[in-house]
C-alpha cells in the first residue's frame, strides 16, 4: 500500500531529483560533456566517433531551433522526417541510429528516458544499380581516349 502522507521535505526531494534528471540532457550538462562519455561508451572507430558526433550535435541543433527542451517520440520522429526531405538514406540510417545510440545510452545511466527506442532510419536500396553508357557516349569516350592501349580496353569491354 502507498503511503500518502509523504513528508513534505522528502517529496521536495523526489521531485527535485526527478527534476535534475529530466534536464540532464539540456540544462546542467553541456552536450561535449555528455558526448565525450557517450563515445567511450561506444567504443568504435575514429570515422564512426566522428560520424555519430556530427550525427547527434545536428540533432541537438533541430531541438534548439524547434525550441524543444524535453525531447519526445514525435520530436525524434519529426526530425527524421526533416532529414528524409534533405538528405539521402543512408545519411538518414546513419544520422538516426546515431540518435537511437545517444539515447540508449542516456537511459542507461539513468539521465534521460529512450525516446527513440524503435524508430526506424530510412530503407536502404541494398540491390546494385548499373547505369550502362549509351552508344553515344560510347563513341564519345572512344573519341577522347588517345593511347592505343586505352582505346584497345576499351574496345575490348565495349564487346563483352
Amino acid at each position: 500500500m502507498i503511503n500518502r502522507y509523504i513528508p513534505e521535505a522528502v517529496m521536495n526531494m523526489a521531485i527535485t531529483s526527478a527534476a535534475a534528471q529530466a534536464s540532464a540532457l539540456t540544462e546542467s550538462t553541456s552536450f561535449e560533456s555528455l558526448s565525450a562519455s557517450w563515445i567511450e561508451y561506444l567504443q568504435v572507430s575514429a570515422t564512426s566517433v566522428k560520424d555519430y558526433t556530427r550525427a547527434v550535435r545536428q540533432f541537438v541543433r533541430y531541438l534548439a531551433e524547434h525550441s524543444v527542451s524535453r525531447p519526445q517520440r514525435s520530436d525524434v520522429i519529426a526530425y527524421r522526417e526533416s532529414l528524409r526531405a534533405s538528405k539521402k538514406p543512408a545519411t538518414v540510417q546513419l544520422y538516426m541510429t546515431a540518435v537511437r545510440l545517444f539515447f540508449r545510452w542516456l537511459e542507461t545511466e539513468h539521465l534521460y528516458e529512450d525516446v527513440a527506442k524503435d524508430i526506424k532510419g530510412a530503407k536502404i536500396d541494398r540491390s546494385h544499380k548499373k547505369d550502362y553508357l549509351t552508344a553515344e557516349q560510347v563513341k564519345a569516350l572512344l573519341r577522347a581516349v588517345t593511347s592505343p592501349r586505352d582505346k584497345a580496353m576499351l574496345y575490348a569491354a565495349q564487346t563483352l
